[in-house]
């Protein structure tokens, strides 16, 4: 309750650090799309939650994405 947006950050499984990000998706969104994704490419990805000043102030527990 109470996000203005969200963020995605997201890796290639076995990255250190959450390289590539998504930013500001609208509080209201259902999906989006990641044209940049490689076939055959497992990600890791978290989204938090930004306030109505911008400000992260939730992150989701890291989920894993495989691409067909």
């Amino acid at each position: 309750m109470g996000a203005k947006a969200y963020n995605v950050y997201y890796k290639e499984a076995g990255d250190k650090k959450f390289t590539h990000s998504v930013r500001r998706l609208p509080h209201n969104f259902n999906d989006f799309t990641i044209n940049s994704l490689k076939k055959g490419v497992n990600y890791s990805y978290v989204i938090s939650a930004l306030n109505e000043n911008g400000k992260e102030f939730w992150f989701s527990s890291p989920k894993s994405l495989a691409v067909k």
